[in-house]
């Protein structure tokens, strides 16, 4: 059931963002929502005016869209994330990490698909904690791509994912999960 016209256009952008956890080009945008360049663009300002003195703010620049917290809020967020690394990794965060070693470079919509869930805030995390980093995109690949760092390869006691034990086999494991997941999701 397609519920998204019982709320406003701003509101869907607001969400789709939200959900994305990544910026968009306007272009990418206006052709999703099915409206003109200029009609999202009286939109986006009006979300941006809406969104002032809130959490959030929308980051614009270079024709790409994108939430972001509000310059205000960055003494909270800096004592949560030193909080958070003071903390382990978590089940997510490792199940994220090990898919990015066997799979770079990769998408989170790939991430998203071999886990069953959202991975935006697993991913950020792990970008905030520097053991991943976003890659040029591969050739075919829509979207932000993510690698492993250098300083996650050093860690780990390797100098290249191929290194990891059973390389061969987990990169056949993963392909052979994707294939049962496209067969079972046609």
């Amino acid at each position: 059931m397609d519920t998204t016209n019982n709320i406003s256009i701003d509101a869907r952008i607001e969400a789709l963002l939200f959900y994305s956890g990544e910026e968009f080009h306007e272009k990418d945008l206006a052709e999703l929502l099915d409206i003109s360049k200029e009609e999202l663009d009286t939109v986006l300002t009006e979300l941006q005016r809406k969104l002032e003195g809130r959490g959030l703010t929308l980051l614009r620049q270079n024709e790409r869209v994108q939430l972001g917290t509000h310059p205000a809020s960055a003494d909270l967020l800096e004592r949560y994330r030193e909080q958070q690394f003071s903390q382990s990794l978590g089940k997510a965060a490792l199940e994220t990490l090990t898919i990015i070693l066997y799979e770079a470079p990769t998408t989170k919509a790939d991430i998203d698909y071999l886990r069953g869930v959202n991975s935006a805030t697993t991913l950020r995390q792990l970008l905030a904690r520097g053991l991943i980093e976003k890659v040029p995109t591969d050739e075919g690949k829509r979207g932000t791509c993510y690698g492993v760092t250098t300083d996650t390869l050093r860690h780990l006691g390797i100098s290249s994912p191929t290194d990891l034990p059973h390389y061969k086999e987990m990169k056949g494991e993963l392909e052979e999960v994707r294939e049962y997941q496209e067969q079972t999701d046609a």
